[in-house]
């Protein structure tokens, strides 16, 4: 089985990145990863240096027999030129000034942009000491190029679901051959906590990454407890209420373009429209509680991309119509892959009561469905009493960040090397020794200041 972010590789290759995601904007890098009867594993990323005849250590390998073959997607950004290249006639600006991309890609947005929306959440205290923090932080990540990165298995989703396949792989063979790819770049893995991976993190650190706490997050491992909750009974009690109705969003009339054909009545004209009007109604829904009410830093999705995700068969996407306004009035879409389910994309008008519950009603229909089908449950961050008390525990969720391969001395120029090449090629030891100084005191400082607040604020 593929890693799950392969998935997304289809639909990323046919559209630029803006039309699917407004504030994403990276270079994919796909690999095909070969796993020996060793345990070891082979690859090369694809438009990149070949090294599928010898194996990463340099090993012939003709004569080895191979047992899996999988694949793994990382994405890449370049914030040292300014560009991120995407082919060989496009690329995309990525500066501080106008940051264009949100936290799912960018450590800027996570650590800086987006960490700042969530200080409201603490008290007067821990808000002003974070504060101080972040913004003597920002200037020093900014110089250093913190951008410049390559993010493994990385759906762009808020949590990434992070494959058996990947959690198994050898970590010094992964390590090797994605750096062997970018060596440049800093090497992140994202939505890693100690419920669902605590085996990995501990081969991670062994191998010299280092764990930064992101937030913390919420998990529904066991049913029959949630099922016992009072919330969660009473919530359960909202899906049989006859005014409001879950539809799910299909592609059978919207993926197919409108032909102009004389058997085509116009009827069928307007349905379509009807149809294709829901993808933005749930676009408009996610964006008034995500964008307007949270933080303009999460992922601004199009109509086309759900479209696009659920004709996949990545998502499964939900529209709340509620009877009384004849309108609809809430959305949620759920991920499913191996054991384990998530909750990307919740929305509703925000305008309209809290009396009627709208959010606790989108939220019981997707446990409800990883009930049913008795997946673990990853609800995010977020509304932490409203899911402690339907049965959620919390974790603390890291990013692993690989920085040791960085180069800390400049090559010496090769009379078969272009000065066009080796002017590119050149890193910057400096800048490098500071990146990876402010990442090992980000570790740091998450794990001594940052995951003891989580925990006692109970965020």
């Amino acid at each position: 089985m593929d890693d799950l972010s392969i998935e997304f590789q289809q639909i990323w290759q046919r559209y630029p990145m803006y039309q699917l995601m407004k504030n994403v904007q990276a270079e994919l890098i796909p690999y095909q990863i070969t796993v020996k009867k060793n345990g070891e594993i082979d690859g090369n990323g694809f438009g990149a240096k070949e090294i599928a005849g010898k194996d990463i250590v340099g090993e012939d390998i003709k004569s080895k027999t191979f047992t899996e073959k999988w694949q793994l997607l990382a994405t890449a950004i370049d914030a040292d030129t300014g560009n991120s290249t995407i082919d060989n006639k496009q690329t995309i600006k990525n500066t501080y000034k106008n940051h264009n991309n949100c936290f799912v890609i960018s450590p800027y947005a996570n650590l800086v942009n987006y960490a700042k929306d969530e200080l409201h959440k603490l008290p007067t205290l821990p808000r002003y000491a974070s504060l101080g923090l972040i913004n003597g932080f920002a200037k020093l990540l900014a110089s250093i190029d913190i951008d410049k990165v390559q993010v493994l298995a990385n759906c762009l989703m808020t949590t990434n679901i992070l494959s058996q396949e990947l959690q198994q792989t050898d970590v010094k063979m992964l390590t090797k051959l994605a750096c062997e790819r970018l060596p440049e770049h800093t090497l992140i893995i994202r939505s890693l906590n100690e419920q669902q991976h605590s085996e990995f993190i501990r081969r991670l650190k062994a191998y010299g990454w280092l764990p930064v706490v992101n937030r913390q997050v919420y998990l529904i491992t066991d049913w029959q407890q949630a099922q016992k909750r009072r919330d969660y009974k009473r919530d359960m009690k909202l899906l049989a209420d006859r005014n409001y109705q879950f539809e799910q969003l299909t592609v059978q009339s919207t993926i197919q373009p409108i032909t102009q054909s004389a058997r085509q009545s116009l009827e069928q004209n307007k349905e379509r429209d009807k149809e294709q009007d829901k993808w933005q109604i749930a676009i408009d829904l996610y964006d008034q509680l995500y964008l307007d009410k949270y933080s303009m830093e999460n992922v601004q999705f199009t109509a086309v991309y759900l479209r696009e995700l659920v004709q996949a068969g990545i998502l499964k996407l939900y529209l709340l119509y509620d009877k009384g306004l004849a309108r609809y009035v809430g959305m949620v879409a759920t991920m499913s892959h191996e054991n384990t389910m998530t909750i990307p994309l919740v929305g509703y008008d925000t305008d309209l009561p809290q009396s009627k519950s709208l959010y606790r009603r989108v939220m019981i229909f997707a446990m409800n469905e990883a009930c049913k089908e008795n997946k673990l449950l990853h609800i995010s961050a977020g509304a932490p009493q409203f899911k402690r008390h339907r049965g959620a525990v919390p974790t603390l969720e890291y990013m692993m960040v690989y920085v040791e391969h960085l180069p800390s001395k400049v090559f010496k120029k090769s009379a078969k090397t272009s000065t066009k090449t080796s002017q590119l090629a050149q890193p910057s030891p400096i800048k490098n020794k500071l990146k990876k100084l402010t990442w090992r005191a980000l570790s740091q400082l998450s794990m001594s200041y940052y995951a003891p607040m989580l925990q006692k604020l109970e965020l």
